[in-house]
C-alpha cells in the first residue's frame, strides 16, 4: 500500500510539471532606487521643516496610472536619502515590474496624495533592473510657480507701534497653476509663528488662526504666475499680540 500511494503522488507531481498549461511566476529580488531629493535647488534633509510631507513614487509605462511604490521622505530612519524598493517578478505580477520596464519618478510637492501636485523628476524615465539590482540616483526637481509646497507659504510679522497692519511678500501663483492670475487670497491672522511647523501642525495652526477677511481689500491688479507680490494687509487688529 505505501509504494501505490508513491506511485500516485509521483504522477500528480509529473503532470503538474509538464503538463503545459500552467503559468509560472518567479520573484526576483527588488530593484532598489536610492538618493538625495533636491527641489528648487534645496537638497532636502530632516532639517527641512516640511521633510516628511514629500512623497517619491514610481510608476511604469507598462502600468498606466498604477502606482508600484512609494516613500515618505524620513520614513527609514538614519538616513535623509528617499528609497524606493520596485517590486520585480517574471513573468510580471500584478502590481510589479519586470526587467526592463520604463520607469517615471514623480516627487508630490504638498504632502496630499493624487491631487495633481505631482512633478516629475529630471532624472526621468530610466530603465528598471537592466544591469544591478540597486541604483543611486539623485533626484532633481523645480516647483513650477502655483505648484503649491509647504515652504510656499509666506508669514509677515506686524511690529510696534501699529499692529493693524503688515508687510507681505511673495510669489505669485497662477489661476491655471503655472499660468495667468489668481483671482485673490486667503489669509489667516494669528500670534504664534507657523514658520517652523510641519504638515499637520500647519493644518491646525490654520484652522485656530481667525480669518483674516480684509486680505485683499484694495488689492488691484494682482501680478501674474512667477512675479514678486509686495502687498500690505490693513485692518486686522488694533490689539497687541499677547
Amino acid at each position: 500500500m505505501p509504494r501505490r500511494i508513491s506511485v500516485i503522488l509521483m504522477s500528480l507531481v509529473l503532470l503538474c510539471g509538464f503538463g503545459g498549461r500552467m503559468a509560472w511566476s518567479f520573484p526576483v529580488q527588488p530593484y532598489t532606487l536610492f538618493g538625495e531629493v533636491s527641489v528648487d535647488g534645496v537638497t532636502l534633509t530632516s532639517a527641512n521643516p516640511d521633510f516628511g510631507a514629500y512623497r517619491i513614487f514610481l510608476q511604469v509605462e507598462a502600468l498606466p496610472g498604477e502606482i508600484l511604490v512609494t516613500y515618505v521622505m524620513g520614513t527609514k530612519a538614519g538616513t535623509d536619502n528617499y528609497v524606493l524598493e520596485v517590486p520585480l517578478s517574471s513573468p510580471r505580477d500584478p502590481g510589479s515590474a519586470i526587467t526592463g520596464d520604463v520607469a517615471h519618478i514623480f516627487i508630490d510637492t504638498d504632502g496630499v496624495p493624487d491631487n495633481g501636485n505631482e512633478v516629475e523628476v529630471v532624472q526621468s524615465p530610466l530603465f528598471i533592473g537592466v544591469s544591478a539590482t540597486s541604483l543611486e540616483v539623485d533626484l532633481t526637481v523645480s516647483i513650477p510657480p502655483g505648484k503649491p509646497t509647504l515652504s510656499s507659504a509666506f508669514v509677515g510679522t506686524a511690529s510696534p507701534p501699529n499692529f493693524s497692519k503688515v508687510d507681505l511678500t511673495w510669489t505669485a501663483p497662477g489661476g491655471n497653476e503655472t499660468l495667468g492670475t489668481v483671482d485673490g487670497y486667503e489669509g489667516v491672522i494669528s500670534t504664534t509663528d507657523p514658520s517652523a511647523l510641519d504638515q499637520a501642525a500647519l493644518l491646525t495652526w490654520w484652522g485656530n488662526a481667525t480669518s483674516m477677511t480684509t486680505s485683499g481689500a484694495g488689492w488691484a491688479s494682482l501680478l501674474g504666475a512667477g512675479e514678486t507680490e509686495n502687498r500690505t494687509a490693513v485692518a486686522l487688529s488694533a490689539k497687541e499680540p499677547q
